[in-house]
């Protein structure tokens, strides 16, 4: 929708927001994507002095909330804080509710996940290149698991197996918990986790990080290596989040959302949060925001045809 009664896209970021903003998690309550959602909403009421409102939307893998805010008006009232699912979800529908490039226009992205390839202790492989050579000697006698079909755990797994040409059976279960529980038994022998789980357990003795998803070492565990250093091309993957405007919001409001949020995201509250989530804070801006979204939709849209994965 475009400014209102013909007022330029300038003079409407000068008067934005004139009321209430509605910022919608398409998740349910708690974890970081909602944490950092109220964060942010917490930092522009009070910067703007006007109600930000988090309301969650759970449903359809993240896509019946995402879906509301595509079809809201472009004004920047109405706003959506989302995971990389926001790209991935669509892509395994049938018909999908939203297109992840098209339908929204990227405000910034705000942190970023770190994640970790873990074994059993049981598995006696020490490092990454151990593991394939273990695996390519046990061709299909080895299982992954994932937190369920189409999920992100589910897929980069997936770009691991390809990559490292591994004949590995995926077992999709019902969530991380029972993931967590299925690697420690040695069920399974291979999976992602974040680091804050994955040390918490390996501190404990319960599993192995063999390594990190991420092109360099993170500072929060500067001992494990990439996977680069571990012998194979990054995945080119990242879980982040981010937050979102209906496609069509001025450019000028978008460029205001961006840069409070980027000051939200510097706060010390937040930097703790990030902390304690394994989080790295990420201070983009909307163009970068938009070639990283692009760069997810093509890497998933093309594994998710190459190996006929479905939600449905």
């Amino acid at each position: 929708m475009p400014a209102a009664f013909g007022q330029s896209p300038a003079t409407s970021a000068e008067r934005y927001p004139n009321r209430a903003i509605q910022v919608i998690v398409p998740w349910a309550p708690s974890g970081p994507t909602d944490v950092y959602a109220r964060l942010i909403a917490n930092h522009l009421q009070s910067a703007w002095n006007q109600p930000v409102v988090v309301e969650n939307r759970a449903g359809g893998s993240g896509t019946i909330g995402a879906a509301y805010v595509a079809r809201s008006a472009a004004d920047g009232h109405t706003l959506l804080f989302n995971s990389v699912t926001n790209v991935i979800a669509p892509l395994l529908q049938k018909v999908p509710a939203y297109d992840p490039v098209e339908d929204f226009e990227p405000v910034a992205m705000t942190a970023r996940l770190l994640q970790l390839i873990v074994v059993p202790v049981k598995v006696p492989s020490k490092t990454l290149q151990e593991f394939i050579a273990y695996a390519k000697k046990r061709p299909g006698q080895l299982n992954y698991a994932s937190p369920g079909v189409g999920s992100i755990g589910h897929l980069v797994m997936e770009i691991f197996r390809e990559r490292a040409q591994l004949d590995l059976v995926h077992i999709p279960y019902k969530g991380g918990a029972p993931v967590l529980s299925a690697v420690i038994a040695n069920e399974v022998q291979v999976t992602t986790s974040d680091i804050v789980i994955a040390r918490t357990q390996m501190e404990a003795g319960k599993l192995r990080v063999l390594a990190q998803l991420a092109p360099t070492r993170s500072p929060l565990m500067p001992e494990v290596p990439t996977i680069i250093e571990a012998g194979l091309s990054d995945f080119g993957v990242s879980f982040w989040n981010g937050l979102f405007a209906p496609k069509g919001t001025p450019a000028p409001i978008v460029a205001k959302l961006n840069r409070e949020v980027n000051r939200a995201m510097a706060s010390r509250a937040v930097a703790e949060k990030a902390t304690a989530f394994g989080s790295e804070i990420i201070l983009s801006t909307p163009e970068a925001f938009r070639a990283r979204i692009v760069q997810d939709a093509d890497l998933y849209k093309g594994l998710i045809h190459r190996n006929r994965i479905s939600s449905e």
